[in-house]
């Protein structure tokens, strides 16, 4: 028996019909509903069958998942000079990974202007912290002096 040409979704979410953020329960169920209509003696595909549990084994290994989730499983090209699947997917849906924005950066005056502003902070930290340094030295100068006239008055005293 010869079965039919179908497309099986290759997508390991889309398989099993799960948001990325799923909870176990949710991925447990959703394996379960899909196997019973899936299965080869149910009048499901092979080829079918084989895909979901091999998504429901990729979405339920943490390390797989991670994997998964980051392209790693994408084809490698052959050519050097190529870039892989994973750089050109990453680059058309998710350039703020690549550091590429078509329009620029929509927050660089924002973050440039952050970074003014703690370089304006900075300085007047230091020079606080200067006047505060100058302020405790001309305290310590004056306490000095006040100090020799008290002790130049005493020695005038004990004269007489």
């Amino acid at each position: 028996s010869t079965e039919p040409s179908e497309c099986v979704p290759t997508d390991a979410y889309a398989i099993l019909g799960l948001p990325v953020d799923f909870s176990s329960e949710e991925i447990k169920k959703a394996y379960k509903r899909q196997s019973r209509q899936m299965h080869p003696d149910k009048g499901g595909s092979a080829s079918a069958f084989a895909a979901l549990a091999e998504a429901f084994a990729v979405l339920t290994d943490a390390g797989r998942r991670r994997s998964y989730d980051e392209g790693e499983d994408l084809p490698k090209l052959s050519s050097p000079d190529q870039v892989s699947l994973r750089v050109e997917v990453e680059k058309r849906y998710f350039p703020h990974k690549a550091g590429f924005r078509l329009f620029g950066d929509p927050l660089e005056k924002r973050r440039q202007e952050k970074e003014h502003q703690q370089r304006i902070d900075a300085v007047r930290e230091s020079r606080q912290q200067q006047l505060d340094a100058a302020k405790e030295k001309l305290s310590e100068t004056q306490q000095e002096k006040e100090t020799q006239e008290r002790l130049q008055r005493l020695s005038g005293h004990d004269e007489f």
